[in-house]
């Protein structure tokens, strides 16, 4: 069972800090037909629910605060809390004073969080920070004439907003305190401004995410973000995607970049994810996946024709594509005739597509326990029924079976729709590129897969 899990802001959001219509639609429907779906956010549970109304509640509990509350949406309580001791929220207090800044302290009493602040004369971004928070989502804030007074109680987070060169220098010295995490990331909808939030050490994404993988069962996670407090839940996940629009760091760390927050991409990804899941499992597939022979080259060669003429109708230029179907025939009578590691997958007496593997060529300067999917093809005619997944999950048995533990291919940096079935099937793009000559210049990238 996986789960899928979306940080909010940036991500999941609107640039208006909304859930769309769209998103909003089609959340309920892979809900309802049994998606499993929570979120990940530095937000409160006051602030995310007054976003999340039209779709809860959510079949998982979600992680908030970055990981320092873990909250179950239908029962409506917190199932996991993860408390700063006294001491150490003393010993950030100093420090935070040290480097005159100032900032908002959270206390959980029950299934209520509370916080405080001290004066914030002089401090206008906080101010607002406060104010915005009071009128969109009906926060109370305490203002305390010490922080330090409220250290014994059940503290979960401290955040400040303010600018990178203010913050930086607090962010180094925090990271030096014993148990305490923090994260220092730019504010997703006020330019020039970040967000400083610390939390126990116990607490981050990552552990959040695995508390919910171990707790609820699930096999897999698949993470979804856009800015730097994202990367602890990324290293969580069995897959992770970025947004486009989201920093370069996050897309580094990522299994592939999808839709931006405007486009709706984490939702139209877990649509297109449901749907190839859908035509993963038809009831009644009489598929056989078997070693090629001699007499299947005209198949194969017909197959391997249309494949073309339609994958790349719009990425290859038309007077290339039409050179090769003469020439088809006879490569298939001489690839067969020779030793090789081409496997025929057969639906209901007829073959319908083919897998090719080979060992990586020396230039590719990959390690040994590599093994390549050097084509997969089918016929136009049964696309979309699962057979190309069960085809890839054939490749990584094969893999497995010669002692090797990673994939890899290469495909059209144009071609985004095998992309995206290589990214649903869990590669990823390395760094890696060639050129060729099709009758234009085209660009190919590598795609590498542990398995």
């Amino acid at each position: 069972m996986t789960l899928y899990i979306s940080d909010l802001d940036g991500t999941l959001l609107s640039p208006q800090a909304a859930l769309s219509a769209f998103a909003t639609e089609n959340l309920l429907r892979l809900m309802r037909n049994g998606l499993r779906f929570t979120i990940a956010t530095a937000r409160t549970w006051e602030s995310s629910r007054v976003i999340l109304r039209d779709i809860l509640p959510l079949p998982v509990p979600v992680v908030l605060q970055n990981g320092a509350l873990i909250y179950d949406t239908q029962t409506q309580r917190y199932v996991k809390k993860e408390i700063i001791p006294e001491s150490r929220v003393l010993a950030l207090l100093r420090v935070v004073k040290a480097h005159n800044q100032a900032g908002f302290l959270y206390s959980i009493k029950g299934d209520r969080i509370s916080p405080f602040h001290e004066d914030l004369s002089g401090r206008p971004i906080l101010r607002e920070f406060r104010e915005s928070r009071v009128r969109i989502y009906g926060k109370r804030f305490t203002q305390a004439p010490d922080l330090s007074a409220h250290a014994g109680e059940d503290i979960v987070y401290f955040t400040i907003q303010g600018t990178y060169d203010g913050l930086a220098p607090l962010r180094d010295a925090v990271e030096a305190l014993p148990g305490i995490a923090c994260v220092l990331y730019p504010d997703s909808y006020l330019a020039g401004y970040w967000f400083f939030e610390c939390f126990s050490a116990s607490a981050t994404k990552y552990n959040a995410a695995r508390f919910l993988r171990e707790a609820y069962h699930f096999d897999k996670i698949i993470g979804f973000g856009d800015n730097l407090n994202d990367l602890p839940l990324f290293r969580a996940c069995g897959e992770s995607y970025a947004v486009s629009n989201a920093r370069e760091e996050l897309k580094a760390a990522a299994t592939g970049v999808i839709g931006s927050n405007t486009e709706d991409g984490v939702v139209q990804f877990m649509l297109d994810q449901a749907a190839g899941a859908a035509t993963c499992r038809p009831p009644h597939l009489n598929l056989t996946i078997r070693p090629a022979t001699i007499a299947d080259a005209p198949a194969l060669a017909e197959i391997h024709s249309r494949g073309w003429e339609t994958a790349y109708a719009d990425i290859v230029p038309a007077q290339a594509i039409a050179e090769r179907r003469p020439r088809r025939p006879a490569q298939w009578q001489a690839w067969l005739s020779r030793p090789h590691e081409i496997s025929a997958a057969v639906l209901d007496g007829q073959v319908v597509g083919f897998l090719s593997l080979r060992r990586p060529e020396p230039n590719e300067n990959l390690p040994d326990h590599y093994y390549e999917v050097g084509g997969i093809y089918l016929h136009p005619e049964v696309y979309r029924q699962g057979i190309g997944r069960k085809l890839m999950a054939f490749a990584e048995e094969q893999a497995r079976a010669k002692g090797k533990s990673a994939m890899m291919l290469w495909v059209f940096e144009d071609n985004a729709p095998s992309r995206r079935f290589y990214e649903a099937c869990g590669y990823r793009p390395d760094s890696a590129t060639e050129e060729r000559e099709y009758g234009r210049t085209l660009r190919s990238l590598r795609y590498v897969k542990e398995i």
